[in-house]
């Protein structure tokens, strides 16, 4: 999906000759951040799940993580903190939504990683209070042990702790992608508009194949433990 086929022709010129959303392109050393792929926000039945993007996000997910494990691109999933749901004075998401991220984390594995994309050993799981993976977190210092220069942003939501996390990532200067069938959101319209805005501002939002192209050209790594 294209995110800038979903505006009016004359909206997006407006970005256009601003210079908006014009390629930066990969680095040659990637990380992937996947954002709160927890059934919390993948399962319908749960109450902070909409739509049918969860699972196909999923399942997209498990096909780039299977081909950066082959060259060893480190791979760092985030989560809500469970302080979110014990201690509101530790932090949530927001103070608009503590009582449904409370809630929600209380059922028995709901902030589980969905089986299908589960850590390795050699995986890293942070947890956090914030909607961006760095907010409070040790992903910066992960990313620069790593040497990382361009970060790959998964998950869900796109509207939200996705966003956050690019603009962030962004902020530190990373070159950020977001691979389009990698991310979920509970609205179809919040989707596309973050997904245009993020290619705009923030990220190249580009096509899955493209991602598994560029991680298939990366050297081996072979890294320290």
């Amino acid at each position: 999906m294209d995110p800038r086929e979903f505006f009016p022709p004359e909206e997006l010129e407006a970005y256009l000759k601003g210079k908006h959303g014009e390629r930066m392109g990969f680095g040659v050393c990637p990380a992937v951040i996947v954002v709160d792929l927890t059934y919390a926000f993948v399962d319908p039945a749960q109450e902070l799940t909409g739509g049918k993007s969860g699972w196909p996000a999923v399942q997209a997910n498990a096909r780039l993580l299977e081909k950066a494990r082959e060259k060893s691109v480190p791979i760092i999933y985030t989560k809500p903190s469970e302080h979110t749901r014990t201690h509101p004075v530790m932090g949530s998401v927001s103070r608009k939504r503590v009582e449904a991220i409370r809630q929600c984390l209380v059922k028995p594995g709901s902030n589980d990683i969905v089986p299908e994309i589960a850590p390795h050993s050699e995986d890293y799981v942070i947890t956090k209070t914030a909607g961006s993976g760095f907010f409070g977190t040790d992903l910066i210092k992960i990313l620069i042990y790593y040497r990382v220069d361009t970060v790959i942003v998964t998950g869900a939501s796109t509207s939200g702790c996705v966003r956050a996390t690019v603009v962030d990532a962004a902020s530190y200067n990373y070159l950020t992608i977001v691979p389009t069938e990698c991310v979920a959101d509970r609205s179809e319209l919040s989707h596309r508009v973050s997904l245009f805005e993020m290619d705009m501002k923030y990220a190249d939002v580009v096509g899955l194949a493209e991602v598994l192209e560029y991680i298939a050209g990366l050297p081996q790594r072979p890294w320290e433990a």
